[in-house]
């Protein structure tokens, strides 16, 4: 149902205005407001969002603690290029690697607290919000597809943690976009 509300008044010019001509005395005002009213959400519906709502919490707070825990780790990663054949190698990929693994971290803290908000109860429903979880969502799937694409050495597929957050890494985005996707067919 959809309420147009019209609204109508007087506005007073300022004296200085209307002595230099820029507008009469009294100009009519009009407003025009609608409102969309939508049928409320019964219990049974509020129950199909409760585990799309609650996954896409979730992730939300996993992506920030993901976030923490790439920066957390960037001063190990200096020790894991020791190996490297040249000191100008090392140079060149020290900066590289750091730079990338703060600046994931970063990145990652906006992209959970973002999932996180748009998640909440009060948001769940706005185009908006559904928006914000579906680009977040497919942006973080982005990420083990990157891995797999750029990781050529499979030695690195056979580090249990490695594997472990490759697995993570994609479990929850897919996870991310199923509930998404239940919410675009709640309406």
């Amino acid at each position: 149902m959809d309420v147009t509300l019209t609204l109508r008044g007087a506005a007073q010019i300022p004296r200085d205005m209307a002595q230099s001509g820029i507008g009469s005395v009294r100009d009519a005002i009009n407003i025009k407001v609608s409102v969309v009213v939508r049928k409320p959400m019964t219990p049974s519906d509020l129950n199909r969002l409760r585990w799309p709502g609650m996954v896409l919490r979730l992730s939300g707070v996993f992506l920030v603690a993901l976030g923490v825990v790439h920066l957390a780790a960037t001063p190990h990663i200096p020790p894991l290029l020791d190996g490297m054949r040249s000191d100008r190698g090392y140079a060149l990929a020290r900066g590289a690697t750091l730079l990338n693994h703060v600046m994931t971290g970063i990145l990652l803290l906006p992209l959970g607290i973002s999932t996180w908000l748009a998640s909440s109860r009060v948001n769940l429903l706005q185009t908006w919000a559904r928006l914000v979880l579906m680009s977040n969502s497919l942006a973080i799937l982005c990420g083990p597809i990157c891995i797999l694409l750029f990781m050529g050495d499979p030695a690195y597929l056979r580090a249990p943690l490695f594997l472990t957050g490759v697995c993570l890494a994609t479990l929850i985005p897919c996870l991310m976009l199923l509930a998404v996707l239940r919410l675009w067919k709640a309406g």
